[in-house]
């Protein structure tokens, strides 16, 4: 279902695999964004459309984004996060034993598919930021993609080894190949030393397992950034960066392309940039050899605003909502 909004100015966000709703980092995202929610199993549709149904600006969208368009089988899995138009192979530790049920297949169904382009097209905007989670087809499905140049992020399942039948490697490698000759860097992945664990005698509190699979963000490479005088595209990336683990990126941002931020200073976005940095230096403030006075005067000169220094950043219902 597509809502009929005004896309002047909007921050265009497409999710590719939006099974159970937004990704946690698009949750409380800045107000002035349009979210394409693409989803193929249309039971799992009819609930999106239900639990956004008051939000205006996310849009449900009951199709299958491949390579190729025409009709697919799409296998309901009897863990449905990880349906898949893929033979998944019997690989990952974590799907042996009690939990190999989850991997097998409750029903299949025929969805309609269209290209990523043709969405693109559909949706007649540049999309500046896409997620991608669609089980093994991520590759087959950026690679002929014809509008990277609009793209300031991405966020995408990959693997590190090959996991389902049809792929020739392992999605990360061909992935970050394209991405690479499109101008983009890999800016981090969601891989904190615990992979997929072979034992139940496994020591949370330590390295574990083999990495198979998992998320990869990349960003247009900052130096192209750098060039840019669109304040609405360098706000935007400032504040992917920091919704993505990247504030030291952010800030050096912010700091190279001031003068051009501050031209968009009534904007959402302007004061959305402002308060994730008001919320990062509180977070820094009892660090060792962080400067407080060093971050007030940093951010005074980027935003031309008054610090919310110690207790007026604790006082404020701004930055510290009532949650109630």
């Amino acid at each position: 279902m597509t809502k009929n909004i005004s896309t002047k100015e909007k921050t265009i966000i497409v999710d590719i695999g939006a099974r159970y709703g937004l990704h946690p980092t698009w949750k409380n995202y800045h107000s002035d964004t349009i979210f394409y929610l693409i989803e193929a199993d249309p039971e799992e549709t009819k609930r999106l459309n239900i639990k956004f149904r008051e939000k205006k600006n996310v849009n449900i969208i009951n199709k299958a984004i491949m390579e190729k368009s025409g009709k697919y089988n799409l296998k309901i899995l009897n863990n449905p996060a990880m349906s898949q138009t893929e033979d998944r192979l019997d690989v990952s530790p974590l799907f042996w034993d009690e939990k190999k049920y989850q991997t097998g297949v409750n029903k299949i169904i025929e969805v309609n598919a269209i290209t990523l382009n043709e969405l693109r097209e559909e949706i007649s905007n540049p999309i500046y930021f896409l997620k991608l989670d669609t089980e093994g087809s991520e590759f087959s499905i950026l690679k002929n993609y014809n509008f990277f140049e609009d793209l300031l992020g991405i966020r995408c399942e990959i693997s590190f080894n090959k996991n389902f039948s049809s792929q020739n490697q392992d999605t990360f490698t061909s992935i970050h190949t394209l991405l690479l000759k499109n101008n983009f860097v890999l800016l981090n992945i969601d891989y904190d030393g615990k992979g997929e664990h072979y034992s139940k005698f496994t020591n949370n509190l330590e390295r574990y397992g083999i990495l198979q699979t998992t998320d990869a963000v990349w960003i247009k490479n900052p130096e192209y950034i750098l060039k840019l005088d669109n304040c609405f595209e360098i706000l935007n990336y400032i504040i992917f960066l920091f919704r993505n683990n990247s504030p030291d990126i952010a800030l050096f941002i912010l700091d190279k392309k001031r003068e051009v931020v501050q031209l968009n200073k009534t904007s959402n976005l302007f004061k959305y940039a402002a308060y994730l940095t008001a919320a990062y230096f509180y977070k820094l403030k009892w660090i060792p050899n962080q400067n407080i006075h060093e971050h007030e005067k940093f951010y005074e000169d980027i935003f031309q605003l008054d610090y919310p220094s110690m207790n007026k950043y604790s006082d404020s219902t701004y930055y510290n909502p009532l949650g109630i």
